[in-house]
């Protein structure tokens, strides 16, 4: 019996591992989408960068101000990331003075 527990275990932990696996090489993925489509590297994504990027350029503005949740006027890697897992980002607390 102590070896089927055994077994079961190990094969939780192998199907977990790869289900972490699958998420940390999406998340890489929209990473690398991200860094392609800001050119300046600033950490930020313009709405002219994000035009440059787009297939679609006509429609790139009212996409940007979608994806630009804060409204900024720039997109920064977590709101670029919950749009691509259609999640609302979450807010960030306000800076201690």
């Amino acid at each position: 019996m102590k070896n089927n527990k055994t077994l079961a275990t190990a094969v939780a932990i192998t199907l977990l591992g790869s289900t972490l696996c699958h998420a940390e090489s999406r998340v890489d993925k929209i990473k690398r989408q991200f860094t392609t489509i800001d050119l300046d590297k600033s950490g930020a994504i313009t709405l002219e960068e994000f035009t440059f990027g787009s297939k679609t350029p006509d429609a790139a503005g009212g996409q940007f101000a979608k994806i630009d949740t804060d409204q900024d006027g720039v997109i920064i890697f977590e709101e670029f990331l919950a749009s691509k897992q259609n999640k609302a980002p979450r807010k960030q607390p306000p800076a201690a003075e």
